[in-house]
């Protein structure tokens, strides 16, 4: 079934969820692990705290409370702290469907819409076959266009096309198809590592994740 008009896309796009949510635990589901993110952030920031309140605190450290360090030292530890641990997923990792409008292959091609409707192709240049990360303009059903990054796979251009819709789903790598028909019949896809898996598999044979989009 093809999926047109707002309410049908909204209506597969709740179905899609449901799958999910009934499928995957909550502890292997995208929203759980921003909360962990979040959760390690604040230990981190803590932990550093206190070793660094028990070393000034020695006897035989000395420090000036006027001094640029004490103020430096901890924001470059929080700041360190952000990047590595990666807090701000909880924000930048959200759940919403939308229209493909652009397609971007890094390092090889950009794909839009000309004035007639017609797809053409704006760059080319030399890639490393199924190398990189292709970039997703995915118009949401408010009418604003987000980014979004899908490493490149053999299957890259059957699963994402202009024009058709997606799932994107917090924690996972690659978005969903709201059109099961680019799903070969018989096989289920996995949003892990982007391969195709036969239905009665309950995990991906390349990355043993739990498949739920069948």
């Amino acid at each position: 079934m093809i999926y047109n008009t707002l309410s049908q896309l909204k209506e597969r796009h709740a179905e899609i969820i449901s799958s999910y949510r009934e499928t995957l635990p909550i502890y292997k589901r995208g929203t759980f692990w921003c909360f962990i993110r979040c959760v390690l952030f604040v230990l981190w920031c803590l932990i550093w705290l206190e070793s660094g309140t028990r070393y000034l605190n020695l006897d035989y450290v000395y420090y000036d409370m006027g001094s640029s360090k004490l103020i430096f030292v901890p924001m470059l530890i929080s700041v360190a702290g952000f990047f590595i641990i990666k807090p701000y997923k909880i924000w930048t990792g959200r759940t919403y469907f939308g229209k493909i409008e652009k397609i971007e292959k890094q390092s090889a091609e950009l794909i839009k819409k000309d004035d007639k409707g017609a797809k053409v192709i704006i760059k080319r240049m030399h890639m490393v076959m199924y190398d990189g990360m292709n970039v997703l303009t995915v118009r949401k059903p408010s009418g604003r266009l987000v980014n979004k990054k899908v490493p490149n796979l053999i299957n890259f251009d059957r699963i994402y096309d202009i024009d058709s819709s997606i799932s994107v789903i917090n924690g996972l790598r690659f978005p969903v198809p709201m059109n099961k028909n680019v799903i070969p019949e018989g096989m289920c896809f996995c949003t892990k590592c982007g391969s195709f898996e036969s239905k009665e598999r309950t995990r991906c044979s390349m990355c043993f994740t739990t498949l739920w989009y069948k």
